[in-house]
């Protein structure tokens, strides 16, 4: 149960990565480029320590 959940949580997160990274960059400022990249590389801090957290659960949606 808890792996489906971790793993669940974790294409969660994957999924608004993707979403925000289809954002069309090309109307952003500067700033909202950088603070969008800066989400993004947030996210995947996230979903890594969801997974050195809880080993191979955080994998299986890779």
């Amino acid at each position: 149960m808890d792996r489906v959940i971790i793993s669940a949580a974790i294409t969660h997160i994957r999924n608004a990565k993707e979403e925000i990274e289809k954002l069309p960059r090309d109307r952003m400022n500067r700033q909202t480029r950088s603070e969008i990249d800066h989400v993004c590389h947030a996210l995947d801090d996230s979903i890594s320590h969801c997974q050195d957290l809880f080993g191979s659960a955080g994998t299986q949606n890779k």
